[in-house]
């Protein structure tokens, strides 16, 4: 089993004096998305979201792997990604049934990144991350009931200084519920 993990840094904590360089409101308003859909009443940091359905600290390790273990317990579609180019193939087939339309997401995720913490709890200290989410991208959605799908999409890649450490990552994640039901990566 492997575990696509993805760090979305919020930008909510830039202001006490150090700007973490992976932030963006763009991470905060999914968090927000996610508050609502999961029934929390306040964002908090480390948040870890398993499976787009359970959340915990994120320093929870017990229970996180816990969680894990259970989400790939879970029945999912099969994904498969190609790259051809700019260009990646995406098929997905064996889609869990299901009522609600899934979004298709592309995320771009950058891996052996570090952050040297200026001021806060964690001033002095530098943090080694796991794969960074530098972009997120909705690009396409399957209806309910279809079993299978398939598209293209052109790859806009951020830049980086070490390509190899790029991934991309698809996942199909129910619209309403946000429960992941097929997920994929491939490097770039």
């Amino acid at each position: 089993m492997e575990v696509l993990a993805l760090e979305e840094h919020v930008d909510y904590w830039d202001y006490i004096g150090w700007k973490d360089p992976f932030s963006s409101p763009a991470w905060s308003r999914r968090q927000a998305d996610y508050q609502g859909a999961l029934g929390r009443s306040r964002n908090y940091t480390p948040q870890m979201v398993v499976d787009g359905t359970t959340e915990l600290v994120g320093s929870d390790e017990e229970r996180a792997r816990a969680l894990i273990a259970a989400a790939a317990k879970a029945e999912r579609g099969a994904l498969s990604l190609e790259r051809k180019g700019r260009t990646l193939r995406i098929r997905a087939s064996s889609l869990p049934a299901r009522d609600e339309p899934a979004e298709v997401l592309l995320a771009i995720a950058e891996s052996g990144l570090q952050s040297k913490v200026e001021a806060g709890e964690n001033a002095g200290r530098t943090l080694q991350h796991a794969p960074v989410a530098r972009s997120l991208k909705l690009i396409g959605e399957v209806k309910p009931g279809e079993a299978a799908a398939s598209l293209e999409v052109e790859l806009d890649v951020p830049l980086s200084k070490l390509p190899n450490q790029l991934r991309a990552i698809v996942f199909l994640q129910l619209s309403k519920s946000r429960r992941i039901i097929a997920a994929g990566a491939l490097g770039l």
